[in-house]
């Protein structure tokens, strides 16, 4: 083999073991679903090394304020993503669909927008936490009460501490 092709094989390698890495690294990526008649808006957070042959605990995060998608990505920055890639959660953080907040019609997205999030990531058990500071707080509380059989806990927490 010429020193050539070897440089060029391993060049490949990397560049592969590169790509790959990335692949199996955390991640936050935006998506958006068709739900309850609504295009829904949301962020996902990936753990480190996710498999999607694997199930992780999930956690739906509601922003709070005006719950536009970039309260969303203050929220998840600020309070979710780096313990969501450290322990291994998937976080789903959506956000308030035609700008009604999930205590006032954007909720009517719900269960739907669950059932649609557990056919594409394996949660555990089916079954979330959810989440939210401040409106998103009071948000997670109202969606919890109106879908109890999807949800293992729910946080609510002040948007300012």
């Amino acid at each position: 083999m010429t020193k050539l092709a070897v440089k060029l094989i391993g060049l490949a390698l990397g560049l592969g073991a590169a790509l790959g890495a990335l692949d199996a690294s955390a991640s936050v990526v935006e998506r958006s679903v068709r739900v309850a008649s609504t295009d829904v808006h949301y962020k996902l957070v990936l753990p480190d090394g996710y498999d999607a042959a694997k199930s992780y605990p999930g956690v739906i995060v509601l922003g709070g304020g005006p719950q536009t998608m970039e309260v969303v990505d203050r929220t998840i920055e600020r309070n979710f993503r780096p313990e969501a890639e450290r322990r291994g959660y998937i976080v789903i953080a959506p956000a308030a669909p035609d700008g009604e907040l999930f205590f006032e019609g954007g909720e009517r997205i719900f269960p739907e927008f669950l059932r649609t999030v557990l056919t594409y990531y394996k949660i555990t058990d089916g079954k979330f936490h959810i989440a939210g500071p401040s409106n998103g707080g009071i948000a997670a509380l109202h969606v919890a009460a109106l879908n109890p059989d999807y949800f293992l806990s729910v946080t609510a927490f002040p948007g300012y501490m």
